[in-house]
C-alpha cells in the first residue's frame, strides 16, 4: 500500500480542497487579493491576477494556502458583512485550501508572497484553472496548477 502513497497524495493535492479551516491554522495575517463591486462588475472580473504577501506570525509548517470571502451589503442605514473567514466560525461555505506538495518549515517572520491566477476553463466554463506561485523566505519559487471542477 505504501507504493500508492505519493500517487493518492499527488492525486488529492491536484484539486483544491474546500473545507472548513481552524482558526490557529492560520500562520500569518490575511491578504486582500481581489475586490469587486457586485454592482458594476462584468464576468471577465471574476478573473483573478492577484499577487499577495503577508508573514509568518509563529514557528510552523506552511502545508498550503487557503482563501474566503467577504460581502458587504451596503444599505441606506445599516452594513451587514457576510464573512466566510475562519475567525467567524462554520459557514457552509467553508474555505477553499490550496496544498502544496511538500510542507515548508518556516520561522516567525518568515516572508511569503506569491501570486494566483484563476481564471474559467476553455472547455468547460464552469471549471476554474489556478495557477499558484509562491516563496515562502529563502526557498525557491514553486509554481502549482490547480483544477477546479
Amino acid at each position: 500500500m505504501s507504493v500508492l502513497l505519493p500517487f493518492a497524495v499527488k492525486c488529492s493535492f491536484e484539486e483544491p480542497m474546500v473545507e472548513q479551516v481552524p482558526p490557529h491554522m492560520q500562520i500569518g495575517p490575511e491578504s486582500c487579493i481581489m475586490e469587486i463591486d457586485i454592482k458594476t462588475c462584468k464576468p471577465s472580473d471574476a478573473c483573478v491576477n492577484a499577487h499577495f504577501t503577508t508573514q509568518s506570525q509563529q514557528l510552523a509548517y506552511v502545508h498550503g494556502f487557503f482563501v474566503w470571502f467577504d460581502v458587504l451589503f451596503a444599505g441606506p442605514v445599516r452594513h451587514v458583512t457576510l464573512s466566510t473567514s475562519p475567525s467567524v466560525g462554520y459557514t457552509h461555505w467553508r474555505q477553499t485550501i490550496f496544498y502544496i506538495d511538500e510542507p515548508i518549515s518556516v520561522e516567525q517572520d518568515t516572508p511569503i508572497q506569491g501570486t494566483i491566477v484563476a481564471q474559467p476553463d476553455t472547455d468547460n466554463r464552469r471549471f476554474v484553472n489556478i495557477d499558484l506561485t509562491y516563496r515562502i523566505g529563502a526557498s525557491p519559487e514553486q509554481k502549482k496548477h490547480f483544477a477546479m471542477k
